[in-house]
């Protein structure tokens, strides 16, 4: 394809004149250079995948945590779907952790 801008880009996606490797690809070569979506942190601001071998079933897909964070943080995901992945990935994902609280005898 050589050099083209952002909207060139654009345009051939939607007139279907890239494979589907392509559209696969693409987001994370692209998307620092054209803005087209901005980092997401999957299980939410602040927080961190406690689980990272752990597998969400996300669109009839599985996929494990650490690549869906990866995925994230590329930019990869849109930002409506950004805003919902903490409520279904984070029992599994680990984005909540149990605080560590001790155990034992009381006193001195």
């Amino acid at each position: 394809y050589g050099s083209m801008t952002c909207g060139m880009l654009q345009q051939e996606g939607l007139s279907g004149r890239l494979s589907d490797s392509q559209c696969d690809s693409l987001p994370e070569l692209i998307n620092s250079v054209c803005g087209c979506n901005p980092p997401c942190n999957v299980c939410g601001e602040d927080k961190e995948v406690g689980n990272p071998n752990a597998l969400v079933e996300l669109s009839s897909s599985v996929v494990r945590c650490d690549a869906l964070q990866a995925d994230g943080l590329l930019g990869m995901i849109s930002p409506d779907k950004c805003e919902m992945l903490p409520g279904m990935i984070s029992l599994e994902c680990g984005c909540d952790p149990e605080p560590c609280i001790p155990t034992g005898k009381k006193g001195g």
